[in-house]
């Protein structure tokens, strides 16, 4: 039952901060601040997690919730999962190395 209760704590965790960084995003794209901002704060979120939770996989999972919500708010086009731009696939790439080495070093 802990493991169960601890694996729910973290589940909570990592989606609380993925929203919350993608509505900070989407709170800056409002106010006209665009593309390098947003990614940082998805990177920020990722290592956040990395920190706030106990395994791998929260963090991997978190860079790859980012990576999809990135993709969906903001790459073009925008409020769909497809993905023109080869610098995406990069910006992706590096999302999820963040997060492991992130998760290896904590």
């Amino acid at each position: 039952m802990d493991r169960y209760c601890a694996v729910i704590k973290n589940l909570l965790i990592m989606f609380g901060i993925v929203s919350a960084s993608t509505l900070a995003a989407v709170s800056l794209s409002q106010i006209h601040m665009y593309t390098p901002n947003q990614l940082t704060i998805f990177v920020l979120g990722v290592l956040i997690v990395s920190i706030a939770t106990d395994f791998y996989i929260y963090g991997i999972l978190a860079s790859l919730l980012s990576i999809v919500s990135y993709n969906f708010f903001f790459s073009a086009p925008v409020y769909s999962f497809a993905s023109y731009g080869k610098e995406h696939f990069l910006s992706f790439g590096l999302v999820t190395v963040v997060a492991v080495i992130a998760n290896h070093l904590t």
